[in-house]
């Protein structure tokens, strides 16, 4: 059969489009992470490149790079079209004919994307009526910037005008009234913003401000709108590429928040700062093309550009500065050879625009604030004050009821051992008497019983892990009693200077705890101290559903969703997300042994033995979103052993400390469906009836009807090593844990995690405690007072504390499989986690970018770009610097199998650089000493291979974790990129929280670059995938309510 020639050309064209439809699919499917731009070819050219004069296949072009690795697609065109050309368009004039000023009809709003209002208007042209299309929104000047930016780059742009007045006539007053709505809605901001005068009732017309004007048809699609969805670009370069023009002028409405940067890298990809970057799959090679395109831009092309935008002087100057910064910043990530344009980050023009900051919010003429003015910050003076103030409250509540406690004792032990050294002495005396000789008591020991009923009432702010919650700054209330009894063993026959003593007691101990995440210290002084009574705050929370049987019987669904939704808005005002009410049970036996030694009357010198057992039985609710509540209903139980020596004047002066401990904890872990739409969750009547019990009765019963919990079981072991030396701190700590996660549908995971870490730091505010109770005993004879804090063990998490720590932690999932008929146990797909963290109270800019530099040290200066993270702001506050590294499976397959003289060499090859952390280099026996490292880690890696056939896991990561601990001891990073075989097994990066006063976005953490790539779909580790996954609490789910956090 003859087929036609036109048949022939529609077969052609069909298969070409089938075709350019396949590999779209496989250019979306090589992007992993929307948006994010590879830095390497990912196999997935683009759909429209001309070579040799023509549009060529993505498989062709595909099989042209892996035939030739000179072949460079970053210099391939795509195909000229109606909205882009090599020599660009010619600008069209006079096509829109509306002025500012002019007076348009109304006509009906357009359906538009979430932030924009677009309405169409007509205006009599010559007695014709003429279409037009007007658009409102937060961020309008972005887009006359992409148009401004892009007519650059040789594409064509739709015909727009900025109108900096117009206005609008309605029909009628109901329909004025339903624009000022539909503006409200559509842009989430206050019609005020865009029509400034006011509306008088019954008005039928309104002049808005700071709009722009579009014709109403678009026969080409709008590219300076600045969305582009995946269904239009299927893989064309001349769309995707648009992602890194979009990037440079996204500006956020305030300029103060748009960074200096346009983007990081991440996983060997670059993450641009863009709003709308989820439906590109713009390619390495598509990225450079534009970027070459854009590297051809002068400073005075920018400059018209943002002069495109009519927008204020001030506002214009900066920008420009800005988009020129983001536009070196995306040479630099993708190593295009182009130099660097000049800015001036510390630009200044009157009283507006100060060191590259705009200080003024409001501008007329503006419906855009152009800055937010910066948040306050949490260590403000009247924060400081608030916090000086609670702190006062606190001790005043606990010195109170110091003195109820000691009014409701029965026993007075200060007067039992007085009793009983008076009776000692009085029975040698009358001995003495006797005889007429002063005999020598002999050694030997006597006990007192004693027994103590306390209650237990306090409030605090504080900062960091508490009682088992993260938090910034919270504010706990705690109530309580606590039943002890024991006996104090006093001895004979030592006398002074030394002293002996013990101590051995068991205690019951019942707390209520309402813990608030806080933002202001001011606030938090407001709240009123009957909310100390949690029980109280738990039957409170339980009777706003006291009626919810009557709401339930209502006939008319409308009606009981109207009263649900009344219902639930009380609790969330009462009970908000981010607060949790723990109940604790705790039941311990604490023996004790102490040795004293006295040098004068002030100071002394101390040891101790110690022991301690409990049993600790919990129930934490907690409030994850309006929509979920969280139950962890635990047990546990841990002992521990250790000693403490001591120096002591009128303040401690040093102190060290050893412990070592033992322990299970099991958690059972429910999520509590609470939307209040029906529709939704059908079961709210019975989790408002299981909510009740829960907060009234303690009991899960009801909450495990509706759904079955997750069971953690937790088998661990934890050491540690203490040293104070007035406010200087160190620890180290060693911690062991196999973790059981058993699901509702019946499946088991068993993890182990070994941790170990160091840090030093400086705890000011535990020694001023120390320093003010001294001079309230020594000079003001105030003993029956006592001024405490509850501030957090770790140095970094105090009052004017810093610290400085560094955690190494291997983990895997434990698999089990049968060998030979017997039970194998293995670690599957293992895991390195090494975090450096600098925290404290503040730190003063200089001395936050010296850890900046610290850090960029680490890798040849690739973390951080510029000194954006600090441009403005003279102090961090309440801050955590940190520094990862991930290293994958991969890489510690490549650990274990380096060939010995290989290693050898590399550690040879670091020994004398200055960014190595050996610590002996400066020694005689250094190499020695390097030796030494060497064949330790070639006996352990030899001892984690047996372990591994031996089917003992633990053995196996014990052997790495000490692997581990060399290379640390031996390496820089670049020494274990090396020898983890290469960057792509490894996952390297830093992030900055805190609060950055005088910055616009203080409050915002900054992440850095990264190397390195993803190397497993566990990012962070199997232990950290297992709890996402599950959505649980991290301190709950590693059980740091009963393992010390470190």
């Amino acid at each position: 059969m003859k087929i036609s020639k036109k048949t022939q050309k529609f077969i052609r064209s069909f298969t070409v489009i089938i075709t350019l439809s396949i590999s779209a699919l496989a250019t979306y499917a090589a992007s992993t992470v929307p948006g994010l731009v590879p830095l390497k070819y990912n196999n997935a050219p683009a759909t429209d490149l001309i070579y040799n004069g023509k549009v060529q296949l993505p498989q062709e072009l595909h099989k042209k790079v892996l035939a030739d690795h000179s072949f460079d697609l970053a210099k391939l065109n795509p195909e000229e079209s109606a909205i882009w050309a090599q020599a660009g368009f010619p600008e069209e004039i006079g096509q829109l004919a509306i002025e500012s000023g002019d007076s348009v009809e109304y006509v009906s709003p357009i359906v538009s994307r979430t932030g924009n209002f677009r309405f169409n208007v007509i205006k009599n042209i010559n007695g014709r009526p003429q279409t037009f299309t007007i658009m409102a929104n937060k961020k309008i000047h972005n887009v006359l910037l992409n148009r401004a930016l892009l007519s650059k780059l040789g594409y064509f742009t739709t015909p727009l005008k900025y109108l900096p007045k117009i206005t609008l006539n309605f029909s009628n007053d109901i329909s004025t009234k339903a624009f000022l709505s539909r503006l409200a809605e559509a842009t989430f901001g206050d019609p005020k913003r865009w029509i400034t005068e006011e509306v008088a009732e019954g008005a039928k017309s309104l002049t808005m401000q700071d709009v722009i004007v579009m014709p109403a048809d678009d026969y080409v699609y709008n590219l300076s709108i600045g969305f582009i969805p995946d269904s239009v670009i299927k893989g064309r370069r001349v769309l995707n590429a648009l992602q890194i023009p979009y990037a440079i002028v996204d500006i956020p409405e305030s300029l103060n928040l748009f960074a200096w940067t346009a983007g990081r890298v991440i996983s060997e990809g670059v993450k641009l700062d863009l709003s709308e970057e989820n439906s590109f799959s713009t390619s390495f090679e598509d990225a450079k093309w534009i970027l070459n395109r854009l590297a051809k831009l002068t400073r005075n092309d920018f400059i018209s550009i943002s002069a495109e935008a009519y927008l204020p002087e001030e506002v214009r100057l900066l920008l420009t500065e800005k988009m020129i910064s983001r536009r070196n910043s995306l040479i630099e990530l993708f190593k295009i050879k182009a130099p660097a344009l000049a800015i001036n980050q510390q630009l200044s023009a009157g009283e507006k625009l100060v060191e590259g900051k705009l200080m003024q919010e409001n501008w007329e003429g503006h419906s855009e604030r152009f800055a937010f003015g910066d948040p306050e910050s949490p260590l403000s003076s009247s924060e400081i004050f608030a916090f000086i103030k609670s702190k006062f409250i606190s001790n005043i509540i606990s010195n109170a009821l110091v003195q109820i406690n000691e009014a409701i004792q029965l026993m007075d032990l200060q007067q039992d051992i007085y009793d009983k050294q008076y009776e000692l002495a009085k029975k040698q005396f009358l001995n003495f008497l006797k005889t007429g000789k002063m005999e020598k008591t002999s050694f030997g020991f006597w006990a007192i019983p004693t027994g103590t009923f306390d209650l237990i009432a306090s409030r605090e702010i504080v900062s960091g892990s508490y009682m088992g919650v993260d938090n910034k700054v919270q504010l706990a209330d705690t109530i309580g009693f606590s039943v002890a009894g024991g006996a104090f063993l006093g001895t004979t026959g030592v006398t002074a200077p030394w002293a002996l003593s013990g101590t051995a007691k068991a205690s019951i101990m019942r707390t209520y705890t309402h813990l608030q995440p806080i933002k202001s210290m001011k606030k938090a002084l407001k709240y009123p101290f009957k909310n100390i009574m949690v029980p109280r705050l738990n039957n409170n929370l339980a009777k706003i559903f006291a009626n919810i049987d009557e709401v339930q019987n209502m006939p008319d669904i409308e009606e009981r969703k109207k009263k649900l939704e009344e219902i639930f808005a009380i609790f969330d005002e009462s009970f908000a997300t981010g607060e949790s009410i723990i109940i604790s049970d705790s039941i311990g036996i604490q023996p004790m042994l102490t040795a004293q030694y006295g040098f004068t009357e002030k100071i002394k010198a101390h040891a101790s033995l110690m022991a301690n057992g409990t049993v600790l039985s919990r129930l934490h609710i907690y409030k994850k979103d309006s929509s979920t509540i969280q139950i962890y209903k635990s047990l546990g139980d841990v002992g521990k052993v250790g000693i403490s020596i001591g120096l002591k004047g009128i303040i401690p002066i040093i102190n060290i400390q050893a412990l070592g401990g033992a322990g299970n904890a099991k958690t059972d872990f429910y999520n509590l469906n609470i939307n209040s739409n029906e529709k939704v969750n059908p079961d709210i009547f019975l989790a408002i009836a299981a909510l009740r019990e829960l907060l009234t009765g303690n009991s899960v019963e009801l909450v495990s009807v509706l759904n079955s919990p997750y069971k953690l079981h937790h088998s661990f072991t934890q050491s540690s090593k203490k040293m104070s030396l007035f406010f200087w701190r160190w620890t180290k700590q060693n911690d062991q844990d196999l973790l059981t996660v058993a699901h509702p549908s019946g499946g088991t995971n068993r993890y182990l995690r070994i941790k170990e870490g160091n840090s030093t730091g400086k705890h000011y505010e535990q020694m001023a405690t120390d320093v003010i109770n001294a001079i309230k005993d020594e000079f003001l004879e105030l003993e029956d007072v006592n001024i405490s804090t509850s501030t957090s063990e770790q140095a970094g998490n105090s009052v004017f504390g810093n610290s400085h720590g560094k955690t190494m932690q291997v983990e895997g999932e434990i698999e089990s499989e049968n060998m030979r008929g017997a039970k194998c146990d293995s670690i599957n797909r293992p895991f390195i986690n090494i975090t450096e963290a600098w925290r404290g109270w503040s730190i003063k800019k200089e001395q936050a970018n010296e850890i900046i530099s610290d850090i960029n040290r680490k890798f040849h200066g690739r973390f951080f770009q510029n000194d954006e993270v600090f441009l403005h702001t003279k102090k961090l506050i309440l801050y955590e610097i940190k520094f990862q590294t991930f290293i994958y499976n991969a890489g510690i397959n490549a650990l274990l199998k380096i060939p010995s003289e290989k290693l050898l060499k590399i550690m040879y090859k670091y020994a004398n650089r200055d960014e190595s952390q050996t610590q002996y280099l400066d020694g005689p026996n250094w190499e020695n000493k390097l030796r030494l490292n060497y064949n330790n880690y070639l006996e352990y890696r030899d001892d984690y291979q047996l372990a591994a056939l031996s089917c003992n896991p633990q053995v196996a990561l014990n052997r790495l974790m000490k692997i581990l601990k060399i290379l640390n001891s031996e390496l820089p990073l670049a020494g274990i990129v090396e020898v983890v075989g290469g960057e792509s097994n490894l996952y390297a990066f830093a992030n900055v929280q805190g609060f950055r006063e005088k910055e616009e976005a203080g409050d915002r953490p900054y992440i850095s670059n990264s190397i390195g790539e993803f190397g497993d779909k566990n990012i962070l580790g199997p232990l950290s995938n297992m709890q996402n996954k599950i959505e649980m609490n991290e301190n709950e789910f590693y059980a740091y309510w009963i393992l010390e956090r470190f």
